[in-house]
Parts: structure tokens; sequence; C-alpha cells
């Protein structure tokens, strides 16, 4: 296993602290492309639709630049979103300033 600092190993799979996995680079990804990830995950969409907890807790791990995030976040819920891409974690906090979310 590497010992270096930026990386870990889980289940063989190498995840780089720059927001890279499996050998994608989605902090470059984010640095070049705005809402690179296009409209939130139908499977949040239609899970959110049906639930009735106001005002829910949720933790978005691997939000990106905050897609799937924002459309709870819109829904009343309060997000915490978590990535290894310094680049999405910037995109997000600019949309949230904008959107009097943060």
């Amino acid at each position: 296993p590497c010992t270096r600092p930026h990386c870990t190993h889980t289940l063989g799979v190498r995840e780089y602290r720059t927001g890279s996995i499996k050998g994608y680079d989605y902090d470059k990804l984010y640095g070049e492309t705005a809402h690179a990830s296009g409209q939130p995950n139908a499977i949040f969409t239609e899970f959110f639709d049906t639930f009735n907890k106001p005002n829910a807790r949720v933790l978005d791990v691997g939000c990106g630049q905050g897609r799937d995030a924002f459309f709870i976040a819109r829904r009343g819920h309060h997000v915490v979103g978590v990535d290894l891409s310094p680049n999405g974690i910037r995109d997000l906090q600019t949309q949230a300033d904008q959107d009097g979310l943060a």
C-alpha cells in the first residue's frame, strides 16, 4: 500500500485528495467546467419527492459542485457537503453564497 500522505487505499481503489478517483481527475473537470455534473440524480429527486421529514440533516459525501446538495437544501433540509476536490468545494461554496444557502 501507498504510504504517502496524499492518498489512501480502500478496497484496492486509490483515492487521491486532489479529487482523482480511479484515475479520473474530478478536480480538473470541476476546474474547467461549471455545473459539470448536470441535473440532480434521479434517485435523489424521487426519494425526496416522497420524503416527509421536514428539516432533515443530510450528509452528501462526494458532493462535487453540489448538484444533489443544492436540490436537497432547496427542499428545506440542512445539507453538509464533503468532497476531495478543492475546485468542487469552491464552486459549491460560491453557489451557496449566491443562493443564500451558506
